[in-house]
């Protein structure tokens, strides 16, 4: 997994395919002997995939491996959701932004919000770990508002962020806007 990280950093997308399905495979096996302790390899590794195949323009794939991250991550914070519940809010964030990028806005927006709901009571308790994916997530929202409305989201986002690369996108799509 963390070998195809590093490809599809590097673009080499058919590497880092090949690398995805061996560590899903792998962790798939490892998940029915010990569910506990690899199903959230399994889901991980899923949404990694599918951010491969979204930059990659296979979005049907995109969607059907997000939806399944999706499904796990929530069934791990059924049981344990102070760890799980920022892995459903990121895959509920990255669906949407697959949804808005095949115009499919209503459920880009419905993504989003939920999303926003699980994450923002973790992220007012403890702001640092979560600020930069609450960022995110206002960002991707800023997109189904009004332009007077994105700019607050964006400079909330902005407000939250604590990654210096983030940082300075947000403060890009401030001064675009």
């Amino acid at each position: 997994n963390n070998l195809a990280n590093l490809y599809r950093d590097t673009q080499r997308m058919k590497e880092a395919e090949a690398a995805y399905l061996e560590a899903l495979a792998t962790y798939r096996k490892l998940a029915q002997a010990n569910p506990d302790a690899y199903l959230p390899y399994v889901a991980g590794t899923l949404n990694n995939l599918a951010n491969l195949y979204r930059d990659t323009q296979r979005m049907k794939e995109a969607e059907a491996a997000y939806l399944e991250a999706l499904a796990l991550r929530r069934k791990l914070a059924q049981a344990n959701p102070d760890a799980y519940l920022p892995y459903v809010a990121t895959t509920l964030n990255n669906l949407a932004v697959l949804y808005r990028d095949t115009q499919r806005m209503k459920e880009a927006e419905a993504a989003c919000r939920e999303s926003e709901a699980i994450l923002t009571p973790l992220w007012q308790a403890q702001p640092e770990p979560h600020g930069n994916q609450m960022a995110r997530i206002w960002w991707t929202l800023s997109d189904f508002t009004p332009k007077s409305e994105s700019l607050t989201l964006l400079r909330q986002a902005l407000a939250a962020a604590y990654d210096p690369t983030l940082r300075s996108d947000l403060e890009q799509a401030i001064k675009n806007l």
